[in-house]
């Protein structure tokens, strides 16, 4: 176990849903949700977006596309030091590409966490 280890990053294609919520749009966020099993342990992944202000307009475009069924996967990206999980990162490319949509490559990381136990929504 070295202090000064080179992090370690895992990266997986996984499904995601989207999490509505009436505040988070006024704000002008979304939220994305998705399990996985880190360390033999399931945890849910969870993480807030900024729209860009340009996209504002067009953000319930946005929202639609994310709420109606599909098939799509995000890459979800989680970083290990010392074999110890640190933390996660969707990639918005990979979102983007996935609707075909610019849109998604705009936005910028509110905020995001994990959680152990059960879902956010």
């Amino acid at each position: 176990m070295s202090f000064f280890a080179k992090p370690e990053y895992r990266e997986f294609s996984v499904p995601f849903d989207f999490l509505e919520d009436s505040d988070d749009a006024y704000a002008g966020l979304i939220s994305l949700q998705s399990c996985v099993s880190i360390e033999g342990v399931r945890k849910y992944c969870f993480a807030s977006f900024l729209v860009h202000f340009k996209d504002l307009d067009a953000m319930d475009d946005m929202i639609r596309l994310l709420k109606t069924p599909h098939d799509k996967t995000i890459k979800l990206i989680l970083k290990f030091k010392n074999e110890k999980y640190i933390e996660f990162k969707y990639d918005l490319d990979s979102l983007a590409d996935a609707f075909n949509d610019e849109r998604f490559r705009r936005m910028d990381l509110a905020c995001s966490g994990t959680n152990d136990n059960v879902p956010v929504y």
